[in-house]
C-alpha cells in the first residue's frame, strides 16, 4: 500500500476513493449478476462521479510530487522512466491523473513508484 503515513494530505482522497469504487463494484455486481437496472443507472452515474473526483485526486498527488518528481515503474517493460517521461509524455490531459492514482492506488494502470513510497504493512485501518 502507498505510504499514506508520508503523505498524509492524501488520507482523505484516498478514503474517498476506496468508498466511490466499492459502492460501484456493489452496484455493478447488482446490475449484472442480479439484473437491477436502477443499479446500472445508478452504477453510470457514479463512475462519472468517480472520473471528475480523480481529477481532484490525481491533481493533488501531482502537486505533491511534482517537485521530488519521482522515477516511475512500468510494469510492462521492467524499467524506470522518468517522471517527465511519463507526465507530459506518455501520460497526457486527464490521463495524467488516471496515471498517479494507479500509481498511489496500486490499481491497474502501467506504473509504479518506486518501493520507498509504499508500506507493505500499512493497512486501512491503520489510517
Amino acid at each position: 500500500m502507498f505510504n499514506f503515513k508520508k503523505y498524509p494530505e492524501l488520507i482523505p482522497y484516498h478514503k474517498k476513493w476506496v468508498k466511490m469504487n466499492k459502492k460501484l463494484s456493489h452496484l455493478v455486481y447488482l446490475s449484472v449478476d442480479k439484473y437491477k437496472e436502477s443499479a446500472s443507472i445508478e452504477a453510470n452515474k457514479l463512475y462519472e462521479e468517480i472520473r471528475e473526483f480523480e481529477k481532484e485526486y490525481g491533481q493533488k498527488v501531482l502537486e505533491l510530487l511534482k517537485d521530488v518528481k519521482p522515477k516511475f515503474f512500468n510494469r510492462r517493460t521492467k524499467e524506470y522512466e522518468s517522471w517527465d517521461e511519463v507526465i507530459g509524455g506518455v501520460a497526457t490531459g486527464d490521463n495524467i491523473y488516471r496515471c498517479l492514482i494507479c500509481a498511489t492506488e496500486e490499481d491497474g494502470g502501467r506504473y509504479r513508484f518506486p518501493p520507498e513510497y509504499y508500506d507493505p504493512n500499512l493497512t486501512d485501518k491503520m489510517l
